[in-house]
């Protein structure tokens, strides 16, 4: 039995206050800015109830997350063309996580392109850190009716990362049609 509640207010046009728990489980409070729908800047934090013998909703040892995001569209008439970031700080009993992402979104026709990079820092008490750089991209392609009666109706998404210019860390190819 986890019961839960939430409130959340917007204290201007711009800006939105937001708390929530779930008994046993965590609390978290978020404020975001979002002065037009061109740019956005959120800040997360959550407090992990690390006294559940076995938790349900969230993961073993887990204490904290921090998580700051930002969404930036420079030109608003290119609904594709934006930029976007994300940090965050995972702590847990034993090890502490810190991830970075920026990305960058590039139409081009009916294929959007999205190059990005991303690291991991890795930190547990009387260890060395590991840190861990990666680059990736994704794609997605919109379906267009001049492709014909099977592709025009086909949406299509994938996506490869590589950790530096080495491994293959992800590689994904997702193809989706209504029926």
């Amino acid at each position: 039995f986890h019961p839960y509640g939430s409130i959340t207010g917007g204290l201007s046009n711009a800006l939105t206050a937001q708390v929530e728990g779930v008994a046993h489980g965590f609390v978290r409070s978020a404020l975001a800015y979002e002065p037009s729908l061109d740019t956005r800047i959120t800040g997360e934090y959550t407090r992990f109830d690390t006294g559940t013998l076995s938790p349900l909703i969230t993961l073993p040892g887990r204490r904290a997350l921090w998580t700051l995001s930002a969404f930036y569209r420079p030109v608003r008439e290119k609904d594709f063309f934006y930029i976007e970031g994300t940090a965050e700080r995972a702590v847990t009993i034993g090890v502490t996580v810190d991830r970075a992402r920026l990305g960058l979104s590039l139409p081009a026709g009916p294929l959007r392109l999205v190059p990005y990079g991303r690291l991991e820092r890795e930190a547990s008490p009387g260890g060395a850190p590991l840190t861990r750089g990666f680059v990736g991209l994704g794609a997605t392609l919109l379906p267009r009716q001049s492709w014909g009666r099977l592709l025009g109706q086909m949406f299509m998404r994938g996506a490869l990362e590589t950790e530096g210019t080495s491994a293959v860390t992800l590689a994904a190819l997702t193809m989706a049609r209504p029926v």
